[in-house]
């Protein structure tokens, strides 16, 4: 029998209870019954520990989405969620930035201090910035207002820093063009398109290096420290661990080996380098390649579509009778036998 894949198994799939208790907040406002949304979502407002499963969030999330009957809900969510976050450490390291680009930066580097469901990345091209939405998990959907509340909180936060609005050259979107696109127009006052491969903000570099009139260097430092510790206490991997295992996973799904050679040039190390920072993390890179390949080999076989001889495939495996092999070393189990369980 295949195994359901479930969101709530993805390591780190995750949203933080001060997110939750704004989205309550802004429902209230809506005059949605609090006490309906927890019983659809399982979430007790009053009594949530500090980070919040995905699955409960998602429930959540539907049942308020399907009450509200608003067609631009995740923008609105989004606009409300601005102003209603303005106290979070968050938005307190944007707030004392020297330009907007390095408020920009802080806001991704600290994003999953709030939800790390989707980790925003800025990639630099010409004269432009292209502000993406990288999908951590991506067996969980990231549905129309997902992504319009994103880029709204992002554009939104941007946006509080300063009396004038930054100017926008292009707003992608994956899904389709909805009914009607008059609020997001209003929004980001930008090309809007739809059915695009990617979610993008794109901006123009020098719009970004304005400074901020609130910038505060000590300040800074003070909240970035507290934000850098809260975010290690999220994920129990050291720094260049998580760097090197978020690498080894995008060669793999890229159907390329990964070397530790080509690794280390990614991070402009040496090798020896390399090795000595994962030592001292408490790793190897061979134990992180093995352990990436676990946890891909599970996710795949979690899709009924797809095939031992493809999941060996996509594994960088010559033959399936190998990757059969290295399974029953990793779990103890043949692949047969773990779909089986």
């Amino acid at each position: 029998m295949n195994k359901e894949v479930s969101p709530g198994a993805y390591r780190g799939a995750t949203a933080s209870a001060d997110a939750v208790r704004m989205l309550f907040t802004y429902l209230e406002y809506r005059k949605i019954d609090p006490k309906m949304l927890e019983a659809a979502s399982g979430i007790r407002r009053h009594q949530m520990k500090r980070r919040v499963p995905v699955t409960m969030v998602n429930r959540l999330w539907q049942a308020a989405q399907e009450t509200a009957e608003d067609p631009d809900f995740g923008l609105h969510l989004g606009e409300a969620f601005v102003h209603l976050a303005q106290g979070h450490l968050l938005f307190s390291v944007m707030r004392y930035s020297s330009t907007f680009s390095a408020a920009l930066g802080r806001f991704f580097r600290y994003h999953s201090l709030m939800a790390d469901i989707v980790q925003p990345r800025a990639v630099k091209t010409g004269s432009s910035i292209h502000c993406l939405l990288e999908r951590k998990y991506p067996e969980l959907p990231l549905e129309r207002h997902h992504a319009e509340a994103t880029f709204t909180i992002i554009y939104g936060s941007l946006n509080s820093l300063s009396a004038l609005k930054i100017p926008l050259k292009e707003v992608a979107f994956r899904h389709e063009k909805p009914a009607s696109t008059v609020e997001l127009e209003r929004f980001f006052q930008a090309p809007l398109n739809f059915g695009c491969s990617e979610e993008r903000l794109v901006f123009q570099k020098d719009d970004l290096e304005q400074p901020v009139h609130s910038a505060d260097p000590v300040y800074l430092s003070a909240h970035e420290s507290l934000a850098g510790d809260l975010l290690k206490g999220l994920d129990p991997e050291g720094a260049v661990k998580r760097k090197v295992r978020d690498l080894v996973e995008k060669f793999i799904l890229r159907g390329e080996q990964p070397r530790i050679a080509t690794i280390a040039g990614k991070l402009n190390i040496s090798v020896r380098k390399l090795q000595l920072l994962l030592k001292e993390e408490g790793g190897s890179f061979r134990e992180i390649v093995n352990d990436t390949r676990k946890r891909l080999a599970k996710r795949f076989l979690g899709k009924p579509e797809t095939t031992l001889c493809d999941v060996a495939f996509l594994l960088g495996f010559s033959e399936q009778s190998a990757f059969n092999h290295a399974f029953r070393r990793w779990t103890g189990l043949t692949p047969g036998q773990y779909l089986q369980e």
